[in-house]
């Protein structure tokens, strides 16, 4: 299963903490990412019905 944390986002597409964090939730808005755990270092993100 594919899955990507907040750093390695950040890292990937260089942008910044907030900006990753504020992008990833807005996938998770719109339907096509879902977040597994609640906040935090275990927190990351699956696409959707993955």
């Amino acid at each position: 299963m594919g899955r990507i944390g907040d750093k390695k986002y950040w890292g990937l597409f260089g942008v910044s903490k907030p900006t990753s964090s504020g992008e990833l939730d807005d996938l998770v808005k719109k339907g096509i990412l879902t977040r597994i755990g609640a906040t935090g270092r275990g927190t990351y993100y699956v696409l959707k019905g993955s």
